[in-house]
């Protein structure tokens, strides 16, 4: 049976367990519409020759890499410090984003990312690199720049990815 999806129900980020691979605690991120991409790049050919011979004797493939990204509008100083590093304080009830002092690290979260048919593509091992985009306009909304790749999972029996498509009836 063909399947036929369209757009972007819901994003939602969780954490990967880095002793048995197992994805938990996903929460629902507030994403701006029709920015969820997923695109894989194409692969790369590596050409040996033989001296003296116009074609190659073997070809070497490099796989493509899986990018997923989005523009997430949640804001908010827990949100920056969860996605760009950094620490949260708290003053007189005013809550301020710090920025990490440090040289930033590889952020690995869960991605999952249901379409309006139901069909879920998750991210156990993603590693996520994040920016800020806040065009402070009345015709622009701020947002972090979110780009996901797909990452080895470390263990055989959990995939890098997969597509989960909802029983039919």
């Amino acid at each position: 049976m063909e399947i036929y999806s369209v757009g972007c129900a819901k994003v939602e980020i969780g954490d990967f367990s880095t002793t048995d691979g197992t994805t938990t605690n996903y929460s629902q991120i507030a994403v701006l519409k029709d920015t969820v991409y997923l695109n894989e790049s194409a692969p790369t050919k590596n050409k040996f020759f033989k001296v003296g011979s116009p074609s190659p004797v073997k070809i070497g493939i490099t796989p493509g890499q899986d990018i997923i990204t989005f523009s997430v509008i949640d804001v908010s100083v827990e949100m920056m410090a969860k996605l760009l590093g950094g620490t949260v304080t708290t003053v007189n009830g005013v809550k301020t984003f710090n920025k990490a002092k440090t040289l930033p690290t590889e952020k690995i979260f869960a991605l999952r990312v249901t379409t309006l048919d139901n069909l879920i593509f998750e991210v156990p091992r993603g590693s996520w690199t994040v920016a800020k985009n806040f065009q402070m306009a009345d015709n622009q909304i701020m947002h972090l720049a979110c780009e996901v790749e797909v990452t080895d999972t470390g263990f055989v029996s959990v995939p890098d990815y997969k597509w989960t498509q909802p029983a039919t009836t």
